[in-house]
């Protein structure tokens, strides 16, 4: 089990110091997601996933592609698996049944990874054949994309630390995207 904040000393300090040392933790989670090799059974469903994204290029989320949305010129729209649909539905009722809001927080965060990778969709690194990784801010999450010229697929979100039920293929995961994220400036619904 986890010590307490008043096993830690923490209740001790002011608000500004503990959410300076919250700031700092999250900093250091960040940085070991950012470097972690991936896990055996996260790259095979990644190879799996990259297979089929070959093999079946169209086989994106229902209600993806273009809209009447406003994009950016520099812009690609995020389409996102079929697969990807329904297991990031399952993510979102996770976190709504965590606390109240916190699905509309992770949502958020989302998007701003979508908005951030529709304008720079080479600024993260390749992490197995042209699949790239960008890691969610707040929340232990990555975001398993692939660039193409006209748009860019997400193919998974991969949370390294096993704080959900795991799912298949021995690891705890989460799909991102809805069915109304079909431009990188939608509004995650």
């Amino acid at each position: 089990m986890a010590p307490t904040i008043q096993e830690l000393g923490l209740d001790r300090l002011t608000t500004e110091e503990r959410l300076t040392v919250a700031e700092a933790i999250w900093d250091s989670v960040v940085h070991e997601m950012e470097t972690a090799a991936l896990r055996e059974s996260q790259r095979a469903e990644l190879e799996r996933r990259l297979a089929d994204s070959i093999a079946r290029p169209d086989a994106v989320g229902r209600g993806q592609g273009e809209s009447a949305c406003e994009r950016p010129k520099m812009s690609l729209p995020i389409v996102l698996r079929d697969e990807a649909q329904k297991e990031f539905d399952e993510a979102i009722d996770w976190y709504d049944v965590q606390r109240p809001g916190l699905a509309f927080q992770f949502k958020a965060e989302i998007q701003k990874v979508f908005d951030r990778i529709a304008v720079f969709p080479k600024i993260h690194a390749i992490v197995l054949g042209d699949i790239r990784k960008a890691v969610v801010r707040r929340f232990p999450y990555c975001v398993f994309y692939r660039p193409h010229a006209d748009r860019i697929e997400v193919l998974a979100v991969f949370t390294p630390i096993a704080i959900h039920p795991p799912g298949n293929h021995g690891c705890s995961k989460a799909i991102v995207g809805r069915r109304a994220i079909v431009c990188a400036q939608a509004t995650i619904t």
